[in-house]
């Protein structure tokens, strides 16, 4: 009678998306000081950084800025740039100095900036309302979009046998809007014992797939260790359980 082996399979949980944390409003320096011709005065800009999984990624803007008491009503429009590029436009709310980008995958990846913050508005002059109107230059404003990675895959072996095969495919989000292979990436095998031990580096091939034959005795939990990339994020991808 025919008997199959048994096998076994540690399945890759979760991918790696690389989650920007909450932007915390900026605070103005205590020096700010508006003036008549300039009313409003923008202190500084921050962004949150992005990881592009999806057509769009969002970015989080907040503005500190200083105003004069008599200022009545103003908006605020910055642009966002890559070097001197002029990308797009982004709307920052004056109750609260915050802005939100929906940042299109169609720009790239890389460091950006939001800057030059269009102010315009009214104020009380002595009973009189008068506009204003000018370009707002203030530090700050760098964020940065990297494309995000997903793996598939784990580590099989077969029961009362210490040899072990690493498979995983690597995919990134790619500026067409698709996923595609991530080739020729350096990725570490690692086991837990303790802390997290090297088992091999390995390479992507051109389909962004590698495999591994290895042998441990005994049973331990693994994970696939992508480090991040100017342009594109990393990960640690570890397996369910232990093989």
């Amino acid at each position: 009678m025919r008997t199959l082996a048994k096998r076994a399979a540690a399945v890759l949980s979760g991918t790696a998306l690389v989650v920007s944390g909450a932007l915390v409003a900026a605070s103005a320096p205590a020096s700010a000081a508006p003036t008549a011709d300039r009313p409003v005065d923008v202190t500084k800009i921050r962004a949150t950084n992005g990881i592009a999984t999806y057509k769009s990624t969002s970015i989080n803007i907040a503005a500190a800025r200083s105003v004069l008491s008599n200022v009545s009503y103003y908006s605020m429009k910055a642009g966002v740039y890559k070097g001197t590029r002029r990308l797009g436009t982004v709307t920052l709310y004056s109750s609260s100095g915050r802005g939100y980008l929906s940042f299109p995958t169609r720009w790239g990846r890389g460091t950006f900036r939001i800057k030059n913050v269009r102010i315009s508005g009214n104020f009380d002059s002595t009973g009189n309302y008068e506009r204003f109107n000018y370009v707002d230059t203030a530090p700050g404003g760098y964020f940065t979009v990297k494309s995000g990675i997903r793996a598939s895959g784990g580590i099989k072996y077969r029961y009362g046998s210490t040899k072990k095969v690493a498979r995983m495919k690597l995919t990134k989000f790619g500026t067409n809007g698709k996923w595609g292979a991530y080739k020729k990436k350096k990725v570490v095998l690692q086991y837990k014992k303790g802390g997290w031990k090297k088992v091999k580096k390995l390479r992507t091939n051109k389909k962004g797939k590698v495999r591994y034959s290895f042998r441990m005795a005994k049973r331990h939990k693994y994970r696939f260790v992508v480090k991040p990339a100017a342009t594109v994020a990393g990960g640690k991808f570890p397996t369910s359980g232990k093989v």
